[in-house]
């Protein structure tokens, strides 16, 4: 099955650093993209342990509170399990989470 394509429409890396016996270097990539059915965000992990990506669809939202939302979870370094539940507080019905993927 084909996906429907998306439109990038804003994206943050940050990085993390090996920190000997507490964490492992990492870098979590954060995007919102243009979907058909809304906005959609996403939440990258790679390095360290298997790469893991996490994706949520806000429905009815403007793309001006999807960028904030998307700084708003860069800037406190929200990782791709915790995607949904922070956006689940903060948007509530709006919110339509997808599948968790493990990348290879």
């Amino acid at each position: 099955m084909e996906t429907a394509p998306t439109q990038c429409l804003a994206a943050f890396e940050r990085d993390f650093s090996l920190i000997e016996g507490l964490q492992e270097a990492s870098r979590l990539s954060y995007t919102l993209e243009k979907a058909p059915q809304g906005l959609r965000i996403a939440v990258r992990r790679t390095g360290g342990a298997a790469p893991v990506r996490e994706s949520c669809l806000l429905l009815q939202t403007e793309q001006e509170y999807g960028s904030r939302l998307l700084k708003f979870l860069y800037e406190n370094a929200v990782p791709p399990e915790q995607l949904c539940d922070v956006l689940q507080d903060v948007c509530g019905q709006r919110l339509l989470p997808e599948d968790r993927k493990q990348e290879m």
